[in-house]
């Protein structure tokens, strides 16, 4: 089976399920220079002519999660018996833009007048990443545990956090499901076309034009370090497997990062 056999298969059966299919359909129009490949012939070699092709290594590594997708759907639905490794060695420069708490509450009242305000909310208020967020049902929200599980029971590279509702976000869920209790998903933009317009008139408002909806997981976790939030309750948040890639992005914003050892140094070579 080809590339885009694979891609095809995918796009036609699983892909109208996908929230973010936009996203996965423009990581395809790269992916597409591989389409004519066997999955077979997919060497750790030729995943590293892509990734060296495409220069970014987070665009890379994003598109490469797409691709990963695509044979695992393969693989379940018996198309392939088993799935090639997709390897590469990338190397990604890690975030260091985020917002603080007053520019979050500046970009949620700028959501609020174009009709995004809940989404940013619950963003901001959760930590998890946009298409999580954009895609979560009713189902994934216990009551009786008071639990939001953002892992939607699929198969997926990455993982979603499990997150206790409480204070201003149980307030936020009671509001929703009052509007949107008797559809699907828990937010309306979740059926909508134009989040893309919305957001950009957001950020205009706000005046924060850099800035996009990752942006705002990644503001969430900076300011919890920031105020001493263990490392480990911060990747549970986040979803992360282990506290490795947690710490790798934001052990420096932790208060006390480093000072023991520079306290040292000043003492050693202070006046």
């Amino acid at each position: 089976m080809t590339v885009e056999g694979c891609w095809l298969a995918y796009k036609a059966e699983h892909l109208p399920q996908i929230i973010d299919k936009r996203r996965q359909e423009a990581a395809w129009k790269n992916l597409c220079v591989l389409g004519p490949t066997d999955l077979n012939d997919l060497s750790p070699d030729v995943i590293q002519r892509y990734v060296k092709r495409r220069g970014n290594g987070a665009t890379a590594k994003r598109e490469l999660a797409v691709l990963r997708a695509c044979i695992r759907y393969a693989v379940r639905s018996g198309r392939i018996s088993g799935a090639p490794i997709i390897w590469a060695d990338i190397k990604e420069t890690p975030r260091s833009s985020w917002l603080t708490v007053d520019e979050l509450k500046t970009l949620i009242l700028a959501g609020d007048i174009h009709g995004i305000g809940d989404f940013v909310r619950l963003m901001a208020l959760t930590g998890q990443r946009p298409g999580a967020v954009l895609g979560l049902k009713w189902t994934q929200v216990d009551d009786r545990s008071q639990i939001i599980n953002f892992n939607r029971g699929e198969v997926r590279a990455k993982h979603a956090g499990i997150v206790p509702v409480a204070g201003p976000l149980a307030q936020l869920i009671s509001a929703l499901r009052a509007t949107t209790g008797g559809s699907g998903y828990v937010l309306w933009g979740a059926h909508q076309r134009d989040i893309r317009r919305r957001w950009a008139a957001t950020i205009k408002t706000a005046g924060l034009e850099w800035v996009t909806p990752h942006t705002i997981r990644h503001s969430v976790a900076t300011n919890l370090v920031k105020q001493g939030v263990p490392m480990a309750e911060v990747s549970k948040l986040l979803g992360h497997t282990n506290t490795t890639t947690t710490e790798k992005i934001y052990v420096k914003y932790s208060p006390d990062y480093l000072t023991n050892a520079t306290n040292h140094l000043s003492d050693c070579f202070g006046d």
